[in-house]
This record gives C-alpha cells, sequence and structure tokens, in this order.
C-alpha cells in the first residue's frame, strides 16, 4: 500500500571522526604468496567416517591429516575442528591449515547434510555436539590432545559455540565473517526482513538436507548399509526447521529470544577460549554485531576487519578504484594460522585486545582498544531544506520533507545485502537514478580531508498514512 511518510526536520546524523596512528601495513597482491602455491598436492591423506554418539546418532565426518601424521609416521598433531551444516569437502583454507601441520576434521552437524539425526535449530543445543566430538578426536591416534575450530559463516557460529561444549582440550576459536546478532546482522536489517536471502539460503540448505546423505561414501561401510543410512538420514531431515517460513513469522525483535538468546554470548565470553574474528565492511551489517560483541566481553581479543565481502572472496575498496584487489584475504588468513599455531601450544597471547581495521580510501590498517578510537569526535548534521545536511545543527529551522514512497527502491544484486549467498560479488552502480526517487540528504564538501571512523547514529521524526511503516536508513 503506498503511503506518505512524513518527516520532521528535527532529525539528527551523528558521524564518528576518528584519529589515529597508521600502522602502514600493505596485504597487497604483489606482496603476498597466491593461495594455489600454499597446496602441496603430496600431503593428502584423507577419510570419511561416521563418527557415532553417545545417543547412538550417526555424524559424516571427512579427516584430513598432514604427512607427519599419516602412516607410516604416525606423528600426534593438534586438530582443527570445523563443524558444518553445508556440502562435506576441503576449501583452500583448510588445505592451508593441513600444510601447517594441523589434522583437520570436517564434520557435519546433527541433522545436517550427510548426518543422521535431527537438527537441533534452538540456541540453548545448536551446537552442542561439539564437546563430544572434541573428546572423540582427543581419543584419536593422530592427536596430540589439542584441538581449535574455525568456520565461515554458519560454521563459523559453530566454531563459536564449540567454547561453550569443548572443555580444556579447546584452545583457541577462529569464527570467520559471522553474525553476532542475526536479527539485525542479516535477517532483518535496520527492521526489514531480507526476503531474497532468506529464501534463497532456506532452499540451499535444504537441498543439501536431501541430496548429500547420498552422495556421502564412508570407508568401511558397505553399498548396501551405506543406502540404508543414507535413506535414514533423509527420512530425518524432512522434519527440519523451514527457515524462510520460521523468519517470515518472526518479524519483531523479542521473537528471537529463543534463537538468540543474550545468554548465550555470555557463555561464550565466560568460557574464556581465546577468540579471533574476521568480518568484512562489506558483509551485511556483521562488522557492527561484532564490533558490539568486542566491546561487551573479553573472550573476543582479536578483531580484523578489512574491505572484504562474505567469505573474503573479493577485495573491494570503491574509493580507491585503481586497485582492482586492494587487501586478498588470503594473506590474512595465515596471520590467523600463526595464531592458532601458537594457541595450541599454549603460548599465552602476550598482544592486547585489539580491533585491527582497514580504512577505506586511506588504504591503511589502524589499530584500537576500543570503538569509537581513542581522539574520536561527535560531529552532528540535521536535515534542513533542499534536502541537505547543514552544520551548525543549532540553527536549523523546523520544517517537513513529504515524500511518497516508491516501492521499487533498491540497492541491488550487488549490494551487501545478496553477498552472503555464498560469497557474492558486490559491485557499486550508479546511484543517482535510484537517488532522485529517495528521500536523501547531502552535506556540503568538506573543507579538509577527514578520516570518518564509528558507528554513525540517526534520530529520527516521522508520521505515515500508512498504519505500519518501516524506515530503512
Amino acid at each position: 500500500m503506498r503511503g506518505r511518510l512524513r518527516y520532521w526536520i528535527a532529525a539528527s546524523l551523528v558521524v564518528l571522526i576518528g584519529a589515529g596512528t597508521a600502522l602502514g601495513i600493505d596485504l597487497s597482491r604483489g606482496d603476498s604468496t597466491p593461495a594455489t602455491n600454499l597446496v602441496n598436492p603430496s600431503l593428502f591423506a584423507q577419510s570419511s567416517q561416521y563418527v557415532t554418539l553417545s545417543d547412538s546418532t550417526k555424524l559424516a565426518a571427512n579427516v584430513l591429516l598432514p604427512t607427519s601424521a599419516s602412516e607410516p609416521n604416525h606423528e600426534r598433531v593438534p586438530t582443527i575442528l570445523r563443524l558444518t551444516r553445508y556440502v562435506l569437502g576441503w576449501g583452500q583454507l583448510d588445505f592451508v591449515l593441513r600444510d601447517a601441520g594441523f589434522a583437520i576434521v570436517n564434520i557435519n552437524e546433527r541433522g545436517t547434510a550427510a548426518s543422521l539425526g535431527h537438527l537441533q535449530q534452538n540456541a540453548g543445543s545448536y551446537g552442542a555436539d561439539s564437546g563430544e566430538i572434541i573428546r572423540w578426536i582427543v581419543d584419536q591416534p593422530w592427536s596430540d590432545g589439542n584441538v581449535a575450530t574455525y568456520g565461515i559463516s554458519n560454521d563459523g557460529s559453530l566454531a563459536a559455540l564449540a567454547s561453550i561444549y569443548g572443555g580444556h582440550p579447546l584452545k583457541a576459536v577462529a569464527p570467520l565473517f559471522i553474525s553476532a546478532d542475526p536479527y539485525l546482522d542479516v535477517e532483518y536489517p535496520g527492521g526489514i526482513f531480507s526476503e531474497w536471502f532468506t529464501k534463497r539460503w532456506s532452499d540451499y540448505v535444504r537441498a543439501i538436507d536431501l541430496q548429500q546423505p547420498l552422495e556421502f561414501s564412508p570407508n568401511g561401510v558397505g553399498t548396501e548399509q551405506a543406502s540404508a543410512l543414507a535413506k535414514e538420514a533423509i527420512r530425518e531431515h524432512l522434519d527440519n526447521l523451514d527457515w524462510f517460513s520460521t523468519v517470515k513469522r518472526m518479524p519483531f525483535r523479542d521473537d528471537w529470544k529463543t534463537m538468540n538468546p543474550p545468554k548465550v554470548l555470555a557463555m561464550i565470553d565466560r568460557s574464556g577460549v581465546p577468540e579471533y574474528a574476521t568480518d568484512g565492511w562489506w558483509d551485511n551489517a556483521f562488522a557492527r554485531g561484532t564490533i558490539a560483541q568486542f566491546l561487551a566481553g573479553k573472550s573476543l581479543g582479536r578483531l580484523t576487519i578489512g574491505p572484504w565481502n562474505h567469505g573474503g572472496t573479493q577485495s573491494l575498496d570503491p574509493l580507491r578504484p585503481q586497485l582492482s584487489d586492494p587487501v586478498p584475504f588470503y594473506p590474512e588468513f595465515e596471520r590467523l594460522v600463526a595464531w592458532l599455531k601458537a594457541r595450541v601450544r599454549s603460548v599465552p597471547d602476550s598482544g592486547s585486545r585489539q580491533i585491527r581495521y582497514y580504512v577505506l580510501g586511506e588504504g591503511k590498517w589502524r589499530t584500537t582498544r576500543t570503538w569509537p578510537p581513542p581522539g574520536a569526535r561527535t560531529v552532528k548534521f540535521s536535515f534542513a531544506a533542499g534536502r541537505r545536511l547543514a552544520r551548525p545543527a543549532r540553527a536549523i529551522q523546523t520544517g517537513v520533507d513529504r515524500y511518497l514512497v516508491w516501492f521499487g527502491a533498491s540497492s541491488g544484486n550487488g549490494s551487501r545485502w545478496h553477498t552472503g549467498m555464498g560469497g557474492l560479488q558486490i559491485s557499486f552502480l550508479d546511484r543517482r537514478a535510484q537517488d532522485k526517487r529517495l528521500l536523501t540528504y547531502t552535506s556540503a564538501p568538506l573543507a579538509k580531508a577527514t578520516l570518518i571512523t564509528g558507528t554513525p547514529s540517526v534520530s529520527l521524526r516521522f508520521s505515515s498514512t500508512s498504519k505500519d511503516a518501516a524506515v530503512f536508513v
């Protein structure tokens, strides 16, 4: 239904302008080793098997060992656990970790993909099997008893949850490109239902749950038995939650109390397991949530935010368009590998808690222990006549802008809100035609080079002819 939204110009926009010392770290493509060169195909020892839990549920697992732990060497090595609800398989980062001397255990979460059982979707039980899985890892002949977890996207959320259940053998967790608050960061950003992403992700995982049991080939299991187990898994997966239908019925923040209760983040923090998180400025609204988590607790000791899309498959600085790939993610991952190696050796993390972030346009990395960074000052703008952002705010008279809502407004298929579906590429289109049909406010050009760092806030009062209006800022 079309409606008129009347905006009172008693609104304000708060921008935080930061200051600090640039680190001058250059991770350009020319200084990095191409990821393909990090993989040595001769170092490959893999097994596929079911891991049977104490309640007899069978979880599908792949195990990848470095040559030092393979026959005939039999050396005991630390292990990286990647618990996933996606397709079992090896990514480039798994091989980097394997070549660094880790065993990799890639295992499907209960009730998903090739594993049997029923998916436990509520936050009180999701990921709870990780404790038993870690104990199974410790008992393996190639394990030295030290485990760390990592994962990207949903896998990263499972990695973070493992800190609650992992116990003493779990030395570190590394959640990459995850949402600390799925309601605000991905499903209802700004309170608006992200229908495009939610529908596609829901259909994608549904297909995985019904197809992957047929494609899993565990070692030592005969064809007839493997077929029977696959059919049993599919029957159990039929009851899995329809994520799209569920989320669509949960438009309000309070609806998510059972899905993402605040106590879960508190339990992760109390675990004391060191955490190293990575997010991208272009990855939905994930950076916002992860910064909030960093400020609220202590377990997240290191947070890196770069100019990346979801999963780090694209590096993009639109203020430096001459650089097609300003900060590739793979060299950054090597920093994480070094951190993980130190943690599984029980080397204390001597570094202080910090956020390391890439400054768009400046092309440099900076670090801070707080957010906004020290030295930041608040600058206030107010909406003004002529669709302007004006200063000083106190000199602006109250007024009204009337706007007939255009329901064809879109941020485009290459926006941050689509990248979560498989790491789709970000593209910045010419927005001038769209802006003419939207309610926009623009400031005068800045008088000097200015570093803008922090989290902007908007205070807005409006009235609407619609009974239920939503505003996306």
